[in-house]
């Protein structure tokens, strides 16, 4: 058996060749893990845990992978059931999470058809941030669900300036943010294109060598 640092007693490999960890047992228990032929998760029994009444909960979860190997689906005794789908390029596609038998709230990301990045999240509301990106690819902007904005300057491909605005109307493109509870933020750099200094409000942040 192999020790653990501090707050832990001992773990036990799957075998002499193998970092895949079969049990570890620490103060709250034994955890025991089993793996399926391609050395991938299947399940975790973590220790039992107490019920209101005095009984004990059985703490198993199990997961499923696709033939390709990314998760599928997740569930257990003391967990919501989640289940994955991805796109023709392996990307996140959606997110079910059964709170309710056979009733999922799903969270989907969607992509650029042309060059692929992230262009929105929405959750089961229909609610999430949406992105745009300069034409180098850089993170330009992004607009919350209740209609907040922050926006990424650059110059020769450095970020000069991180803007907030409380809305995607009140932002030109140019201009400084109007968002003054959370403060526009400026950098700086030297000749070797570290960054020298970061700028909130009136508060100067420098870098130390």
């Amino acid at each position: 058996m192999r020790k653990k640092p501090t707050g832990y007693s001992s773990t036990t490999p799957v075998s002499a060749v193998s970092d895949a960890v079969a049990s570890e047992t620490n103060r709250a228990g034994t955890t025991a893990s089993t793996y399926d032929h391609r050395g991938r998760r299947k399940t975790v029994d973590a220790p039992d845990t107490t019920a209101a009444d005095g009984s004990l909960l059985a703490n198993v979860t199990n997961t499923l992978y696709f033939p390709d190997g990314s998760v599928q689906e997740t569930n257990g005794d003391q967990t919501y059931r989640t289940a994955y789908t991805y796109d023709y390029a392996a990307r996140m596609k959606t997110l079910s999470t059964y709170r309710a038998a056979g009733m999922a709230d799903t969270s989907t990301w969607n992509y650029d058809s042309i060059d692929g990045r992230l262009s929105s999240k929405r959750d089961a509301m229909s609610m999430g941030p949406s992105y745009t990106y300069s034409n180098a690819g850089r993170l330009k902007t992004r607009t919350w669900a209740r209609g907040y904005r922050t926006r990424y300057d650059y110059v020769s491909g450095r970020l000069t300036a991180t803007r907030y605005f409380t809305s995607a109307a009140a932002d030109t493109g140019s201009n400084a943010g109007n968002d003054y509870y959370a403060g526009d933020i400026g950098y700086t750099y030297n000749r070797l294109g570290q960054r020298l200094r970061k700028t909130k409000g009136q508060v100067n942040y420098r870098r130390k060598d």
